[in-house]
């Protein structure tokens, strides 16, 4: 597995574990899909008659994922909902489905866009990711961004503030300041 230099998979796996920890949802295995969740989810959509998991979990799989034919293989993908498509086509073209983002491949793949974007902050990280891949969860991405080695001491060098509180004109030159000098 390749590993970064500006942060350690033992690092991105504590963020995960922490992610998992301080979840509120009540599904916590759907919450980041596993390799293995990945392969029954394939499994269920290769297989009509599947009986894996139970039937809650099969209506699941056939009403939020399809399969995409790549070769000879197949990717899962997400079908997604209207706001989720009105929110990426925003931002870039319209886009029907994702593909899924497996928790084992998190690190590999936020860490290759991260270099790609020259380091670029949490937003532009995450927007990019999400336009990729379904299952990119926002907090897991400005962790990842916030343990960079070589973005920290960028963000910790001081701001300049401003002296004086700037005036604000409602119209043109309606408000002049003047500073007397004797």
């Amino acid at each position: 597995m390749e590993e970064f230099s500006f942060i350690s998979k033992e690092t991105f796996d504590k963020i995960v574990h922490e992610f998992l920890q301080n979840s509120k949802s009540k599904i916590d295995e759907k919450q980041l899909i596993t390799r293995n969740l990945y392969d029954d989810i394939k499994a269920i959509l290769l297989d009509g008659n599947s009986t894996l998991h139970n039937t809650d979990f099969r209506f699941w799989c056939r009403k939020g994922f399809t399969l995409l034919r790549v070769e000879e293989d197949y990717i899962v993908c997400k079908i997604l909902n209207s706001r989720n498509k009105e929110d990426l086509a925003k931002e870039s073209k319209p886009i029907e489905k994702l593909p899924v983002l497996i928790s084992e491949e998190m690190y590999k793949i936020i860490g290759l866009e991260y270099v790609q974007n020259l380091h670029c902050g949490q937003k532009t990280l995450y927007n990019k990711l999400r336009s990729k891949w379904y299952g990119v969860k926002k907090k897991i991405v400005e962790e990842f961004v916030n343990h960079c080695e070589i973005c920290v001491p960028r963000r910790s060098t001081s701001k300049s503030t401003l002296a004086a509180k700037p005036i604000v004109a409602k119209r043109f030159l309606s408000r002049l300041q003047v500073i007397l000098i004797f």
